[in-house]
């Protein structure tokens, strides 16, 4: 076979004809629709899972509000989200003497096993490299030389019937790995 100057062959380049009909095109259709969101959804579903199996277990110090007797749930304020000044680390107070004060500023509170529960004692804006810590939400309202913290942990628990008024101290064990932290159990019984 004989070419002109330029030209070239290459039989792996040979053109490909591939038969396709409308069904299989709406086939593909349906393979993206209903895919696409399986994997979004799935996404969405492995953090927590991996943290409920692979995390570490800690238990903290929580308190409800005093609410009407005929209420059925409680929520709860975990200690560890009122952070005092003294907590705080010196590039996070940086930070906030510079931040806008309208948006919460991200931040990881280093926490520790004091006794039975484990307690805040670091907060800062830079990932810690070891140890347990949860990552949250610094809000910079400061109310007596405390700041809120929103760790995202679930506040809402609806009381079993077998469960005392909602005064006293409650206690959640919750599950730790990689900044995130996901609630396992919520009781107002002192922990073994």
């Amino acid at each position: 076979m004989a070419f002109g100057v330029g030209s070239y062959y290459d039989p792996i380049y040979e053109e490909v004809q591939i038969d396709m009909s409308p069904s299989d095109h709406r086939k593909i259709g349906r393979l993206v629709i209903f895919g696409i969101p399986l994997i979004i959804l799935l996404g969405l579903a492995m953090p927590p899972m991996v943290v409920w199996t692979a995390g570490e277990e800690v238990v903290l110090k929580a308190s409800a509000p005093t609410q009407e007797e005929t209420e059925s749930f409680v929520l709860l304020q975990y200690a560890i989200e009122h952070v005092p000044e003294p907590l705080i680390s010196d590039s996070l107070k940086a930070v906030l003497a510079t931040k806008d004060t309208t948006s919460p500023i991200k931040v990881f509170g280093q926490l520790d096993k004091q006794g039975t529960y484990h307690v805040l004692t670091g907060l800062t804006d830079r990932k810690p490299e070891h140890g347990l810590y949860l990552s949250g939400k610094l809000y910079t309202v400061e109310r007596a030389n405390a700041y809120t913290v929103d760790f995202g942990l679930s506040r809402f628990h609806l009381l079993e019937s077998t469960e005392d008024p909602p005064n006293g101290p409650w206690t959640a064990r919750v599950n730790v790995k990689s900044g995130y932290g996901v609630v396992k159990e919520i009781s107002n019984r002192i922990p073994d």
